[in-house]
């Protein structure tokens, strides 16, 4: 059984994927939260860029061979039973569109529905390399689904900071040379996601917008 560890490039993801966000010890979902929009599947571009990402819900990976190939997963691959066996089988494959490049990556999507939002929760698929210098995060970010176009608002991270400086919320964290980290529960997340996710000053202005490419 291949063991599924949670280590992230925590600056190349934010780079990469978002640009910005908090990052997390705990996902912002519990398995029973996850969701499943038929909507997210599909191949996205970030506007204004030249970026390309294919989302697979994990269990295309079961029915579509095409899919397997296009990963480099053999029959035999133990990541659907991996995650099935961790109750993570409603999660998603976010893959750059260079996959079998040597800097290619993979990312793993967990979509959580609080009150009336949407909230997506990222991760690195660690399948592909292991780095000692990984720091073992979640990052989430607001979405907006649409048919042919997702939004993405990102958490501002300065926000955050002086609503604890000024003691007016209480949620565990590090801070160690500047860097920002949550190691609130799961619970507690999402707690604080509902009472907060609602406000426009807990995101960043820069909207990221994906539009979906039909092939």
């Amino acid at each position: 059984m291949k063991k599924i560890t949670y280590s992230i490039p925590v600056l190349l993801l934010l780079f990469i994927l978002t640009g910005c966000g908090i990052p997390s010890v705990h996902p912002l979902y519990n398995p029973d939260d996850l969701v499943v929009k038929e909507e997210l599947s599909g191949k996205w571009k970030k506007k204004g860029s030249s970026d390309v990402y294919n989302v697979f819900h994990l269990q295309d990976l079961k029915v579509n061979q095409q899919v397997r190939d296009t990963l480099g997963i053999k029959e035999d691959d133990s990541l659907i039973a991996a995650f099935e066996e961790i109750n993570l089988d409603n999660t998603y494959l976010i893959v750059e569109s260079d996959i079998g490049e040597a800097d290619s990556e993979i990312f793993v999507g967990g979509l959580v529905k609080l009150d009336k939002n949407y909230y997506l929760d990222l991760y690195k698929y660690p399948g592909f390399s292991a780095d000692n210098f990984s720091y073992p995060v979640h990052l989430f970010v607001k979405v907006d689904l649409h048919d042919d176009k997702i939004v993405m608002h990102q958490f501002r991270e300065q926000w955050i900071k002086e609503l604890i400086k000024k003691r007016e919320i209480r949620i565990k964290h590090e801070v160690s040379f500047d860097n920002f980290l949550l190691t609130a529960s799961t619970n507690d997340l999402q707690a604080f996601i509902r009472k907060y996710g609602d406000n426009p000053k807990a995101y960043d202005g820069d909207e990221l917008i994906f539009n979906k490419i039909n092939d």
